[in-house]
């Protein structure tokens, strides 16, 4: 018996190696995917289309295939009301972002969306595994929720509504705003609130200059609200350019050209014109064919047969045949390059260009499309052949890659296609620091993602940019809580910490964790991020038993940081571990065993805080 189709589609037998990622980039291939939830105890995932009709494509085509090496089943569900019900709405300047992980704060979800417009507000309702971020424009709601509705934040796919604008919550929060500085504060919901500062204010404007003008003061407010340290690489502010993020990027790749089902030239004529192309061509057979298929450039630019006569005339193409034909199709290119056939003339075409007026040409047709073709399989393969151009024409894919770095670097080829630009011997330095100012300024979700990590790594390994470390540092310590129990995450602080280049780097990623020596063995600011951090045995521990025993930390540090440890284990209230007795040992076997001034010490200091926490809860 036939399913009814809905948007939601069930995955069933799913194997336990297969993550979101990989089920996002078979499944996006039939459409846009709203939401995607994998639940690795049931061995199933969720996905939710905007469209039934393409979820009905995805559900006859994946039925009885192989993933993973298992045969998986697959059948419509129902779709998630409440989403749905957000995604509904008309636009608003409020947004909705569901399916977030229990690792997403609002510092995280501001740094995200500041880039898109003036933020009055961010909340993260933690029990309902969603979060609110309310703008001061519709205009900036909406393009914050064409980007990145879909994608991925802090390990989970999320999807993106508009919701209702709480008109009194914000009035009430407007008016003690400039009292509580824009320290967090609590919801309605029970949920962690983030107010922004929002001092200055810019009349609403359809102006390009005001727009980038009301984007940079976005930035700097949400740099100031994130830790963001005030000199970036060599000294330089780190912030993104408020014109490049106002520029409007596409967010889809535009369909291809209509075909015309009455074509004048066949396959057997197509097999004639490149036959006779292939075997030393004299200019006047090269005249003949471009006349002769000069109506038909588009649609033969993407035909099986037509793209392999299209390269050879751009190959064997006079200055101003290969110049009429870019101007004929370039305007297609976004289309065409992300098509199996299509993508090798465009590749051609772009390769045999040699002139300034060919070269304009190309850049300025996928300039606006440099960004979804970046994360295209075919498509990033377009935008990299521009880059022989230099950097007089190719600096719009460095733009973009800047502009959008978070989309772009969250993708399986976005974040490799990146990477490749980034170490094409064309990029010049000045390049290579406009993008990795971006990954620095993202570096929180990036860390947490499989593929920005690559970029993040790029940036430590390869960049070779003074100050790298210090930028990172800066802008993980003041959320280690998050960091060091994430699988991802935790292995990057243990690079910044495991390296000579920058000791003030890893100076600064101690002292966070661990305090100065010196400092109350229980003072609640590190304490409570390195209880939390303990109490995580599967990433959390091995992080600190890693650093503790690194070759990179001195001898004198080691005592203060194993008192601290040692401190921390004493007031853990999880099961302690194998891993947390090993690392016990080890701080023993380096600093000895406690002596009794210690011992009385730690146990005062324990009596202390228990006062000071009853003595609060009494008053509460």
């Amino acid at each position: 018996e036939r399913q009814t189709p809905t948007r939601s589609l069930w995955i069933g037998n799913l194997p336990a190696h297969v993550t979101s990622t990989d089920l996002m980039q078979i499944f996006s291939a039939y459409g846009i995917v709203e939401s995607l939830r994998v639940l690795p105890d049931r061995d199933c995932a969720f996905i939710n289309y905007q469209q039934v009709e393409d979820a009905a494509r995805a559900h006859d085509d994946m039925r009885g295939a192989r993933l993973g090496g298992s045969l998986i089943r697959v059948g419509f569900g129902k779709a998630d009301v409440y989403g749905t019900d957000m995604q509904g709405m008309q636009p608003t300047r409020a947004l909705w972002i569901g399916n977030i992980s229990p690792h997403t704060t609002t510092q995280i979800l501001q740094q995200i969306f500041t880039p898109f417009g003036v933020i009055e507000s961010v909340r993260v309702l933690t029990h309902k595994n969603c979060g609110f971020v309310n703008f001061e424009r519709t205009e900036d709601a909406m393009r914050a929720k064409s980007v990145m509705n879909g994608q991925e934040i802090a390990g989970a796919i999320v999807r993106i509504g508009f919701a209702k604008v709480p008109a009194l919550e914000l009035s009430a929060a407007g008016a003690t705003t400039a009292a509580a500085g824009g320290v967090p504060s609590r919801g309605k919901e029970g949920g962690q609130m983030h107010i922004v500062n929002t001092n200055f204010s810019f009349p609403p404007t359809k102006n390009n200059a005001a727009n980038a003008a009301t984007s940079k003061h976005a930035l700097n407010d949400g740099a100031a609200g994130l830790d963001v340290p005030s000199e970036g690489f060599d000294g330089k502010p780190l912030a993104l350019q408020a014109e490049l993020m106002a520029f409007n990027y596409a967010s889809a790749l535009p369909a291809l050209p209509p075909v015309n089902p009455h074509r004048r030239i066949d396959a057997s004529r197509l097999r004639d014109i490149r036959k006779r192309l292939d075997t030393h061509p004299t200019a006047k057979d090269v005249d003949a064919a471009f006349n002769d298929l000069y109506p038909e450039l588009v649609e033969l630019s993407f035909d099986y047969i037509g793209n392999t006569v299209i390269q050879k005339l751009a190959e064997h193409g006079t200055p101003a045949q290969k110049l009429q034909l870019l101007e004929k199709v370039a305007p297609h290119f976004a289309s065409i390059g992300v098509h199996k056939n299509g993508t090798w003339a465009v590749q051609k075409m772009i390769d045999t260009a040699d002139t300034p007026e060919q070269m304009d040409a190309i850049c300025r047709n996928i300039k606006a499309y440099a960004p979804p073709l970046l994360l295209d399989q075919f498509g990033n393969y377009v935008v990299q052949c521009c880059l022989r151009f230099g950097d007089r024409w190719n600096q719009f894919i460095f733009d973009a890659m800047h502009a959008r770095c978070c989309e772009i670097a969250q993708g399986r080829f976005g974040a490799r296609s990146m990477r490749t630009c980034l170490e094409n011997e064309h990029t010049t330095k000045e390049q290579k620091k406009h993008v990795s100012t971006a990954i620095a300024f993202h570096a929180l979700q990036l860390t947490m993602s499989a593929n920005g990590a690559l970029l993040v790594n790029w940036l430590l390994d390869s960049s070779e940019l003074a100050g790298r470390f210090r930028v990172l540092a800066s802008r993980y310590a003041p959320h280690l809580a998050q960091l060091a129990v994430h699988k991802l995450a935790n292995a990057t602080l243990l690079k910044i910490i495991n390296q000579q280049t920058e000791p003030e780097a890893r100076a600064l990623l101690l002292k966070a964790l661990f305090g100065e020596a010196g400092d109350d063995v229980h003072a609640p600011e590190t304490s409570r991020v390195l209880e939390a951090i303990l109490e995580d045995q599967t990433h959390g521990v091995q992080l600190v038993h890693k650093i503790f025993t690194s070759t990179f930390v001195e001898d004198s540090a080691k005592r203060h940081i194993g008192t601290r440890i040692r401190a921390a284990l004493g007031r853990l209230t999880v099961h302690v571990s194998a891993a947390h007795r090993r690392l016990a040992d080890d701080i023993t076997a380096l600093i000895g065993q406690p002596t009794t001034d210690t011992i009385e010490e730690e146990r005062e200091g324990e009596e202390n805080a228990a006062a000071t926490s009853a003595l609060g809860m009494a008053q509460q």
